[in-house]
């Protein structure tokens, strides 16, 4: 029994070795940062992406450059978009189970992972999502928008709306109506970080 268990722990170590030089020799080919096996890379659309340990993305979801993505954080088929700041333990679109049904177990559900996971979550770009946020099926986060620690976030938030609390509420916007009319027309966030470094010194002057 103590080899049989030795030749499985050997085994089970040239797994995660093999693993881990798959990720790695992505990084170098993609100029990513992806530290956790546990992300799918169909997820990653971009480059300078940071995926720090533990976090998890599924096939379904799309993550665009420039994100930062910290520890333990867990997303499900979810749209990311670029520039985003996304928190450690944050949790983006999970399932969610029909409640006009006798019982909400998945077992007397067809279509499973389709049907919980029906509705689009978009976090668009230049987001911050605090620490232990949580983000429901259906939402989208609008560009430049600041979400609290530990909020639970079951409507849309506007762009650069600060919301916090569970459920989230809007406390105030980062800017004024007119400025944030502004930024939104210069669509920054869609350049690459030369480009879009000079277009914000530009933007700021104006503010």
């Amino acid at each position: 029994m103590k080899i049989r268990q030795f030749l499985k722990d050997i085994a089970e170590i040239r797994t995660s070795l093999k693993e881990k030089k798959k990720y790695e020799e992505f990084n170098r080919s993609t100029e990513n940062n992806i530290q956790s096996t546990k992300v799918h890379l169909d997820a990653i659309r971009g480059h300078n992406i940071t995926m720090l340990d533990g976090s998890y993305a599924c096939e379904n979801t799309e993550i665009d450059s420039y994100t930062f993505i910290g520890f333990n954080s867990l997303i499900s088929k979810t749209q990311i978009g670029r520039y985003n700041s996304i928190a450690s333990n944050v949790n983006i679109g999970h399932g969610e189970h029909p409640l006009d049904l006798v019982s909400t177990s998945g077992f007397f559900i067809e279509n499973t992972y389709d049907e919980l996971t029906g509705k689009n979550c978009v976090i668009e770009s230049d987001v911050w999502l605090g620490a232990g946020s949580i983000i429901r099926r259906g939402v989208t986060v609008g560009v430049g928008s600041v979400v609290g620690a530990n909020s639970f976030v079951n409507k849309d938030v506007p762009p650069y709306a600060i919301v916090v609390g569970s459920p989230a509420k809007i406390i105030r916007y980062r800017f004024a109506q007119d400025q944030i009319e502004r930024l939104l027309k210069s669509t920054w966030w869609k350049h690459e970080l030369d480009d879009a470094r000079k277009l914000i010194a530009e933007l700021s002057k104006k503010q």
